[in-house]
């Protein structure tokens, strides 16, 4: 008796006020109450992975639910929301390339017509100043 008690243990197991999302996938399978507190029993959703999640919900005193979630085994697979982030990563990396490749192929301005501008913008700056000094006098 004691050692089925002991292997039934679950591997970790904690209480929140929050509703539990650790990022996996959970199909729910089956739903009780015990001692008048609702359980609900999760399995991973891939079939390969043999890990499971238990989700009590007691009523405080308050009025507020808490839940106390147990987890059995551990996921043979990464976290689906690190691979969908992982995709938009490497999706954003290549989109940073592309541009970048297409800003390289773009003519710089030479320091020749970056002089031509600016001699053309002193140009107009001295004739202001040619100009208010003829009002002047």
């Amino acid at each position: 008796g004691t050692e089925k008690k002991q292997a039934n243990r679950p591997d970790l197991e904690y209480t929140s006020d929050v509703p539990p999302n650790d990022g996996h996938k959970w199909l729910k399978y089956g739903q009780k109450r015990v001692r008048d507190i609702p359980r609900e029993y999760f399995r991973c959703f891939r079939d390969d992975c043999k890990a499971r999640k238990q989700v009590e919900k007691p009523v405080g005193e308050d009025g507020k639910i808490r839940y106390h979630i147990s987890y059995w085994g551990t996921h043979t697979h990464p976290l689906p929301e690190i691979s969908r982030i992982s995709k938009v990563l490497r999706t954003t990396e290549e989109l940073f390339k592309s541009v970048r490749a297409a800003f390289s192929s773009v003519k710089k301005p030479t320091q020749t017509q970056q002089e031509k501008k600016l001699t053309k913008k002193q140009k107009r700056s001295q004739c202001r100043k040619v100009e208010i000094y003829c009002e002047l006098e």
